[in-house]
């Protein structure tokens, strides 16, 4: 978020301005409270169909958002993506008419869902301490691992195991993979910490 709010505030000092004529010169533009209804598109004379703007409905009522005209060569672009379902659902909104008998057709044809279980297991570090070699004992450990398989049918799965010591009261692995080790200058700190447990947890995705 913060990354994307920066991208945002150097559009928006590139636009040189304040309205309608700069903001149709942004990079990049965040609308916030709205809901996409669909895409606004042109046919073109060799039947190719160009996307003009995005209809919006914002506050009650519908919006037309055009996209810049080209420029230098370069023209705006329209990126569907939030999420396999309403993604589907604009591009079907969108192109069901214009593209009649092509691509409109296919749409939706090729879903794929994203399944995936967990199973988080936790155990005494004691346990595991004797594989361990003594240079490494007192420190924080963390580790991940990705194994591919396939299953009979041809459908393909993975999973992902991360593990990761923790304090008695800990029982999420992923907080010192990705919420206690924030920067790098934190990363000498936290090999320093000494903990008694260890978490796995086993993320089957297919």
């Amino acid at each position: 978020m913060p990354g994307l709010i920066r991208a945002t505030r150097l559009a928006s000092n590139e636009a040189d301005g304040v309205g309608a004529a700069p903001d149709a010169r942004k990079r990049l533009t965040i609308v916030p409270d709205c809901h996409v209804q669909e895409l606004i598109t042109e046919t073109q004379s060799d039947n190719w169909v160009n996307v003009t703007g995005v209809r919006i409905w914002q506050n009650g009522t519908s919006t037309d958002v055009m996209l810049a005209p080209p420029r230098n060569g370069a023209r705006s672009a329209v990126v569907i993506s939030l999420g396999t379902i309403e993604t589907t659902r604009i591009a079907l909104t969108t192109f069901r008419q214009s593209l009649q008998g092509r691509a409109a057709a296919r749409m939706g044809k090729n879903l794929v869902a994203h399944l995936r279980s967990n199973l988080t297991i936790r155990i005494p570090r004691q346990a595991i301490e004797a594989n361990l070699p003594p240079t490494v004992i007192p420190s924080l450990q963390c580790s991940a691992l990705l194994v591919k398989g396939k299953a009979p049918s041809g459908r393909t799965f993975h999973f992902q195991i991360t593990a990761a010591g923790l304090n008695k009261l800990g029982v999420d692995s992923e907080a010192e993979l990705f919420k206690k080790i924030p920067t790098l200058e934190h990363l000498g700190d936290m090999l320093r910490a000494t903990d008694d447990t260890v978490v796995i947890t086993i993320r089957g995705i297919g």
